[in-house]
């Protein structure tokens, strides 16, 4: 079984995105469904991924899911950058500060944890 989270730009066609969360829990990045065709394959969490946000920049990319762990990713090679620690139960949100060098996560052990993204 494969779950779907669909991220649409609805000013451009071009900015459709897919991603796809197989049982595996790799999630693949697919420009426009209409393609069939992953951009870029990451792998780095052992269970699903509830959490994904976008840096404000566009550069990075975090993840975050039933593991408790949240990952780090370039958004445009996506190279791991780094695995973060520090919940103790399922990632559900994660949200970036608009100026992009922090973000919060919040998880189902009933803490928000605020992150610094170091350059």
């Amino acid at each position: 079984m494969q779950k779907t989270i669909q991220i649409q730009d609805m000013s451009d066609r071009d900015a459709f995105t897919t991603w796809r969360l197989p049982q595996d829990a790799i999630a693949r990045y697919g420009q426009g469904i209409d393609t069939g065709k992953s951009k870029m394959t990451l792998t780095g969490h052992t269970h699903w991924v509830f959490s994904l946000a976008f840096s404000p920049d566009g550069k990075s990319l975090v993840s975050g899911g039933v593991d408790g762990i949240i990952n780090l990713w370039d958004a445009h090679t996506g190279e791991h950058k780094k695995t973060l620690t520090g919940h103790t139960a399922w990632v559900r949100s994660i949200a970036f500060n608009p100026d992009g060098k922090t973000f919060v996560s919040g998880s189902d052990d009933g803490t928000v944890l605020l992150w610094k993204i170091n350059p």
